[in-house]
């Protein structure tokens, strides 16, 4: 069992149990229902994306909500984590596209977990369902508006995954070298990702797809997501002209019929 300001958690095997304190009002943070409802909520919205818990029950009366169990607290470790750096925008669009902002603006430590290789973010009693129609205290909506920055959560998620500890005021003069730093991770690891094995390469897949046979002197072909043009430069003389399509990569260098 774990003990939170508003709620308990029980964890029995694949299940988390997380019951909500009846008696609880705390000021501009509301009534224990309150937490409840706006947990249940958020995970409405973000039902079916991997990194949050996937709701299975709620109990209305009992201010109950059984989820999906979400793995241990992230290990701050001082251990890089570049490889995850992806997963750090497919959270931010999701918290985006459910139009929900985090309680204290940031990232809160305890609630970022780590199951199977895959980022979770979990409790979301302290967040805000935008557009919702729940009762919610007019000082708790107006301070995480004040506070929530989606752009700040993003750095700082990626800082974690770079230094393996959190940007804290202590370390905050290091920020912007860690940011580019991090951003330099996320653009090798695009730029490397068709010469990371050789069942990525073009020249692999196309020969074993047999592709070729879908060639010819007097056709085009168009490749879409075409990353650095390995396709189409290994097709160039197959095909009378090759169009790439990538926003992405700057173009190298190309044979005269590609474009």
């Amino acid at each position: 069992m774990i003990q939170g300001k508003a709620s308990q958690v029980f964890i029995t095997g694949d299940t988390v149990a997380k019951v909500f304190d009846k008696t609880q009002s705390k000021g501009y943070r509301g009534s224990g229902k309150q937490s409840y409802e706006r947990e249940k909520e958020c995970l409405k919205r973000l039902q079916g994306n991997i990194h949050f818990p996937e709701l299975i029950h709620c109990d209305d009366d009992e201010l109950t909500i059984r989820m999906s169990y979400c793995g241990e607290v992230f290990p701050y470790d001082d251990k890089p984590r570049p490889e995850l750096l992806s997963q750090v925008w497919e959270i931010s669009e999701a918290l985006d596209n459910a139009n929900i902002k985090l309680y204290g603006g940031t990232l809160q430590k305890n609630n970022l977990l780590l199951h199977d290789g895959i980022i979770k973010l979990v409790d979301f009693e302290y967040a805000l369902p935008e557009g919702s129609d729940l009762v919610m205290e007019k000082d708790f909506i107006n301070h995480i508006r004040r506070h929530w920055d989606s752009s700040v959560f993003e750095n700082r998620l990626k800082i974690l995954l770079i230094n393996g500890t959190l940007m804290t005021k202590k370390n905050r003069t290091k920020y912007p070298e860690e940011l580019r730093k991090a951003d330099n991770m996320v653009k090798n690891e695009w730029n490397n990702y068709q010469k990371s094995n050789v069942g990525n390469s073009a020249k692999w897949r196309i020969e074993n797809l047999d592709l070729k046979q879908y060639a010819g002197k007097d056709k085009t072909l168009i490749d879409l997501g075409a990353n650095h043009g390995e396709f189409s430069v290994e097709l160039a003389d197959d095909f009378k002209h090759i169009t790439a399509v990538e926003p992405f990569v700057q173009a190298p260098e190309l044979p005269e019929n590609v474009t």
